[in-house]
């Protein structure tokens, strides 16, 4: 499952690659795992305003807020790691890679 291709992706983006396929699998992969992750985070905003009761976890009581501070940065963590391996090989965050472009065009 997604665990799977968390491990594949990171363990990918570890090792390093030369392109290819498993470049290109690497990148669908995490960036599916980022629209997982962005796609459950309204269920888990929805715990925590409505006081979800994990039952079996400990005593029936609401889940404490430190729980839910932990799963927010974490998500957050994942997010940003993640959308980090979904990019293209060369994008840098806002455009710029620090090169001038000379006068007059190419």
């Amino acid at each position: 499952g997604g665990a799977g291709l968390l491990a594949g992706a990171a363990g990918s983006a570890l090792a390093g690659g030369d392109g290819g396929l498993w470049s290109g699998l690497k990148r669908t992969s995490a960036a599916c795992l980022a629209a997982l992750t962005v796609a459950v985070s309204p269920a888990n905003f929805y715990m925590y305003s409505h006081g979800a009761i994990m039952v079996g976890a400990g005593p029936d009581a609401p889940v404490g807020l430190e729980f839910h501070a932990v799963r927010f940065v974490a998500q957050i963590l994942i997010l940003g790691i993640l959308t980090g391996i979904a990019a293209p090989p060369g994008a840098a965050a806002g455009g710029d890679d620090g090169r001038e472009e000379p006068a007059g065009g190419a």
